[in-house]
């Protein structure tokens, strides 16, 4: 991401983890002939507390080795990572690309009614990510 300007939309591949969910939608819950709507509701939210835990193993991951790389860039150049450059760090930019790709897999999830407050793990996702960065965090949200 260096020289790369900081992230403003979410990465492509969060809107197309929908895709078949919103066929499945689409499909079968509006007719409601395979299943009743609060069926398919439980179905569709027993989907996305699966993605969830499976996404917050890897924001876990990529952020442990951002921090790691980090480290190891700081410890090589000898300076604070403030004094290294003025603006938006290439780790900086990763986290907030997480943020955004975490905030619309909310909204995603919204448009197909389920209710992600409702998911444990999508809390545990957002708090990993929000903890990952607490500076990115205070910026975007406020």
């Amino acid at each position: 991401m260096t020289n790369k300007p900081a992230p403003t939309t979410p990465s492509a591949y969060v809107g197309e983890a929908f895709g078949p969910l919103k066929v499945f939608v689409s499909k079968y819950s509006a007719a409601a002939t395979l299943c009743s709507a609060s069926t398919s509701l439980v179905w569709m939210a027993g989907v996305i507390e699966a993605i969830c835990v499976v996404f917050r193993t890897r924001v876990v991951y990529l952020i442990d080795t951002v921090k790691s790389m980090d480290a190891a860039l700081n410890k090589r150049s000898g300076r604070p990572k403030a004094a290294i450059s003025g603006g938006m760090s290439d780790s900086e930019k990763i986290l907030l690309q997480l943020l955004l790709d975490v905030q619309a897999f909310a909204t995603l999830a919204a448009e197909i009614d389920v209710p992600i407050e409702s998911i444990p793990s999508y809390a545990a996702l957002l708090q990993e990510v929000q903890e990952g960065s607490p500076v990115i965090t205070a910026n975007v949200t406020e």
